[in-house]
């Protein structure tokens, strides 16, 4: 399993690498926001006869609410993967992965060595929240989130865009999520918005 990860984190997330040659994962305790990017794979060991977490990280930056974040995901020529994450017009803020073979090289190379393999043909892009530990509507993020999303493509007509949906919660006090998509032969925008709390005290109020 592999997934490029550009995280927005609070709590207790995971955000930190040993690095090579192991890249176990780390976990750190954040009471404000901040961000990382991330490359996080699982690979199996024979040896302990399970499947283990590793992981590499940019550097994990501070940011607060009403800051524009930014993801980019490029894929070089010569098959390197690079995720970059920042906080727009900031450039002192920008926390970036570079991955050049899958899993880091830590399978054999008869098995995998390239990005440019078959078996990585397809990518999928998605967005969500990881919420563990949340006991009360009240602790959900107070305003609204917007995520914008730009895929674009050099072969227009090598693929189809593929419909996007959001699911949404049932539990009490929960978020409304809304999706949109735009598409064009070489690019498709996508707008993922999160109403948050004060959204839904406000729903609330109104339905009174």
């Amino acid at each position: 399993m592999n997934q490029f990860v550009p995280q927005l984190m609070l709590g207790e997330p995971l955000d930190g690498s040993s690095g090579p040659p192991n890249y176990l994962p780390k976990w750190h305790n954040h009471s404000t926001w901040c961000f990382g990017a991330q490359y996080f794979f699982e690979v199996f060991n024979n040896t302990s006869n399970r499947t283990e977490a590793h992981a590499v990280t940019g550097k994990t930056y501070p940011c607060k609410p009403g800051e524009v974040l930014y993801t980019q995901y490029t894929l070089s020529r010569n098959w390197t993967w690079t995720l970059e994450m920042g906080v727009k017009d900031d450039n002192s803020r920008v926390s970036q992965v570079v991955v050049e073979k899958p899993f880091m090289g830590l399978l054999p190379k008869e098995q995998t060595k390239s990005w440019n393999e078959s078996v990585y043909a397809s990518a999928i892009a998605n967005t969500c929240w990881e919420i563990y530990d949340l006991h009360e509507s009240d602790q959900y993020p107070e305003n609204e989130m917007v995520y914008k999303i730009s895929i674009k493509t050099d072969y227009p007509g090598s693929f189809d865009w593929q419909k996007w949906t959001t699911g949404q919660p049932t539990c009490p006090g929960h978020p409304n999520m809304s999706i949109t998509a735009h598409e064009s032969p070489h690019l498709q925008q996508v707008t993922w918005r999160v109403l948050g709390r004060n959204n839904y005290l406000r729903r609330q109020y109104e339905a009174v």
